[in-house]
This record gives C-alpha cells, sequence and structure tokens, in this order.
C-alpha cells in the first residue's frame, strides 16, 4: 500500500477548501446581481375617431390598465374585438355604442375573457353612474360578452332610453342581438342590465347565461316578452 505524507494530505485539504470558497462567492455574486425593475406603462388613450375600421384591443401585462376612454365610442358598421385580461376605464365623458347602420352592415362588439382573464370595463372612479356604459342595438350574430365585468356605469339615459351598465335595443325595437355568459354587471348606476326590447325572442337572439349582478341600484329591467329570457 502506497503511503500519502502529510505534506500531500496538507496540499490536497488546501485545493478542496479553495475549490469550496470559490463556489461560495460564485453563487454570493448570483444572489447579489439585482433584478431589473419591472416597468409600468400608463394607460393607452383612446382616439374616438379610430373606429370607422375594426379595432382589436389588447391586454399588455405591464399595463395595470390597458386603455382609458374620454369620449363616445360609436360603432356603426365595423367590428371592436377585445382579447382576455383587458381593462379599460372610462371617464364621465366615456362610453360605448354599437349601432344598427343597414341591415348588412351592423356593428359588432366581440368582448371574450376567460374565468382567469376577465375583461373588465369600470369607471375611472369607483362610482356609481360614473360614466355612460355600454349600449348595442345591432342584429350582429357575433355580438359576444363572455366572462365580462361591467361597473361603476349608468351615468345618464340614451336618447332612445336606456340607463344601465349594459343597455340591450332601442324603444319599440328589436335590435340588441347578443350572447352574454359568465358575466358581472356591478356597481351601476339604476340597472345593471337593461333589455328594451318589446318583441317576444328566444335564446336564439338573446342568450343571458350564468351572469352575476350586485350593487346596482337594480339589477335588471326587462320587459314581459324578455322576462323568460333571464337565467
Amino acid at each position: 500500500m502506497k503511503k500519502i505524507d502529510l505534506k500531500t494530505i496538507s496540499k490536497i485539504g488546501l485545493l478542496l477548501f479553495s475549490i469550496l470558497l470559490f463556489y461560495a462567492c460564485s453563487k454570493d455574486d448570483e444572489a447579489s446581481v439585482p433584478e431589473e425593475p419591472t416597468t409600468i406603462l400608463p394607460p393607452i388613450a383612446l382616439d374616438c375617431s379610430d373606429f370607422d375600421k375594426d379595432v382589436v384591443l389588447k391586454n399588455d401585462p405591464d399595463r395595470p390598465v390597458d386603455y382609458i376612454v374620454d369620449c363616445a365610442i360609436e360603432i356603426y358598421a365595423t367590428t371592436l374585438t377585445i382579447e382576455p385580461g383587458t381593462v379599460i376605464e372610462f371617464t364621465e365623458s366615456g362610453r360605448i355604442a354599437i349601432h344598427r347602420y343597414y341591415e348588412d352592415h351592423s356593428g359588432a362588439l366581440i368582448a371574450k375573457g376567460t374565468a382567469d382573464d376577465p375583461i373588465v370595463f369600470r369607471g375611472t372612479e369607483a362610482e356609481k353612474g360614473h360614466w355612460r356604459g355600454v349600449f348595442i342595438a345591432t342584429e350582429n350574430n357575433t355580438n359576444e360578452l363572455d366572462y365580462v365585468i361591467i361597473r361603476d356605469a349608468g351615468k345618464e339615459s340614451y336618447t332612445h332610453g336606456g340607463q344601465a351598465g349594459l343597455v340591450l335595443g332601442n324603444v319599440g325595437y328589436k335590435y340588441g342581438k347578443v350572447k352574454i355568459t359568465n358575466s358581472q354587471f356591478l356597481n351601476n348606476r339604476k340597472y345593471g342590465l337593461e333589455i328594451r326590447h318589446n318583441e317576444s325572442l328566444n335564446e336564439d337572439y338573446l342568450l343571458i347565461k350564468n351572469n352575476s349582478f350586485k350593487d346596482n341600484k337594480a339589477q335588471v329591467y326587462a320587459t314581459i316578452n324578455t322576462l323568460h329570457l333571464l337565467d
């Protein structure tokens, strides 16, 4: 058997100690590297004159609020699409209105969120009636709200009637075809949802399922011809 003298053992020990010390210092250096700060961006101010074409509004993870609306978004013959997780705030002058233009050229609102990433429409102040709300009066088959939160709206009534977070249709007309599912109507003045139709409708025209209403002055307004559609 080979003999290892004390001098050799000392050299080996010193080498091992040096390796361990180098490794520990390297880990300390890694831990001490500061992380880059997260950039918080302000909301994008929407220009309401830009909606004469199809528009897609997107969620930006670096923006707690993605867009701010200080005007009336009027949709006549185009489509407004809003992606999951998008947060839009409205000032006292803000609203969205989807109008009937021609039979084959009506505007549309497609706002399809998810359970984890709902789409949020809310006021710049969390008070009832801070902004006007959303108005849909078209027969476009693509109108849809899924996992959407509408709150703080109902500032005043529309020209043809209706004061709520979401108003469907004009007085005396059937227009306002839409699917509304898994959505919340919160803290709105007068009504959370107002259905203005005077004609009897079925679920192929107006689907309202699995929604919740809370802290509105009144939850829903519906005529006797549309009450059966409320889930």
